[in-house]
């Protein structure tokens, strides 16, 4: 199997894993006009907005992994990858992509100076690691995905 398939193996299976807790998770109903700003439905509704983030860069390592397969390289055309838009509330961006790999970052649009980042592959072939908005965190492995705590 090529290094290309196999990266694309993970990315598939994270995917699904990730998926799969998510959709597992209960998210208790709220009766009203909405939560005060504090309120768990106010957590509760951050903490979907960092695991939209995530499914977001989750499913851009799948679309890269398969463009990667196909054409011998990453790319930061989103168009190229059918991501043009929003994923949900998020919004991701490939900062930097080359023959070796590349690095990402998502956006909530309910969750202003905060992200989530991650990459893929070798560093010499793109910039420096991005770090998150808020907390300035960067990803200690490829393939992680670190994010800002709402």
């Amino acid at each position: 199997m090529s290094h290309h398939a196999t990266r694309l193996c993970v990315a598939l299976l994270s995917l699904v894993a990730f998926a799969s807790a998510a959709g597992a998770q209960n998210t208790p109903a709220t009766s009203g006009g909405g939560a005060p700003a504090g309120s768990t439905a106010s957590v509760l509704s951050a903490q979907e907005a960092v695991r939209e983030m995530k499914i977001a860069l989750r499913g851009l390592m799948v679309r890269q992994e398969a463009h990667a397969s196909d054409h011998g390289t990453y790319t930061t055309d989103l168009k190229a990858l059918d991501l043009v838009g929003p994923q949900g509330g998020a919004r991701v961006q490939v900062r930097a992509a080359g023959g070796s790999g590349w690095n990402s970052r998502a956006t909530h649009r309910s969750l202003r100076g905060k992200s989530c980042v991650a990459f893929v592959g070798d560093y010499r072939d793109v910039p420096t690691p991005l770090v998150t908005d808020g907390s300035k965190t960067r990803p200690e492995d490829e393939g992680m995905i670190v994010c800002d705590q709402p």
